[in-house]
């Protein structure tokens, strides 16, 4: 996995961790980097597996609720990252746009149960 994963491109650092024993228990050890720069990660976290190969961890903290209580994690983290990054990306549609737009396909009639086909999907 560490192949799909680099600082290239992306405007989050990649933080770069292996399987340790702790006494009796096994864990998880990161570079010092990401404690540096993510203290609440210096706390307590849960973490469940969303998908084979794939974790997600959050840090717990006393005056928040934990995104595991909710019904989709993978959701509720998508959420939650959308809510602290994107205002600063987030512009409003120009009105000259939006008429442009309707202009080209207001009038196509849209059936959401049309079969759009295999090569239509991701």
């Amino acid at each position: 996995m560490a192949g799909l994963l680099s600082n290239q491109g992306s405007e989050s650092p990649v933080y770069n961790g292996r399987k340790t024993k702790t006494g009796n228990s096994d864990a998880l050890r990161f570079e010092q980097a990401l404690f540096k720069s993510h203290p609440e990660f210096s706390d307590r976290v849960v973490a469940q597996v969303i998908a084979p190969g794939c974790m997600l961890v959050i840090a717990e903290s006393a005056d928040e609720v934990s995104l595991i209580d909710e019904d989709d994690p993978v959701i509720s983290a998508f959420l939650s990252f959308i809510a602290k990054d994107m205002p600063q990306h987030i512009a409003a549609l120009e009105l000259e746009l939006f008429d442009r737009m309707d202009g080209l396909v207001g009038q196509i009639e849209v059936d959401p149960n049309d079969d759009l086909g295999e090569e239509s999907l991701l």
